[in-house]
């Protein structure tokens, strides 16, 4: 039974580094930097979230356990999107 859950999570795992190929190979214009970013990192942090649960054994884990693998999951998405305000202020102000 474990065999089939491995294999399906490869297979998932596959499909969203496709996504990843596709998403850098789209036009390369200044104004569309942001969102290619964006969806790299949104892409990458699916996929860490994906090796955690079921490579790492963390979706039959205890709740304390899942909480603390992922908060960095959580936490880094708005602290990148401070990051790209903050640039977009300071490079707006040149």
């Amino acid at each position: 039974m474990r065999t089939p859950r491995i294999f399906t999570t490869f297979l998932a795992l596959l499909a969203l580094t496709g996504l990843e190929l596709a998403v850098v190979r789209l036009p390369a214009a200044p104004e569309t930097r942001a969102a290619r970013v964006t969806a790299l990192v949104g892409l990458a942090m699916l996929k860490a979230t994906l090796v955690l649960a079921f490579f790492m054994e963390l979706k039959g884990g205890s709740r304390g356990l899942r909480r603390i693998a992922l908060l960095p999951i959580f936490i880094a998405p708005p602290v990148a999107v401070v990051f790209m305000l903050e640039a977009a202020y300071r490079a707006s102000q040149r």
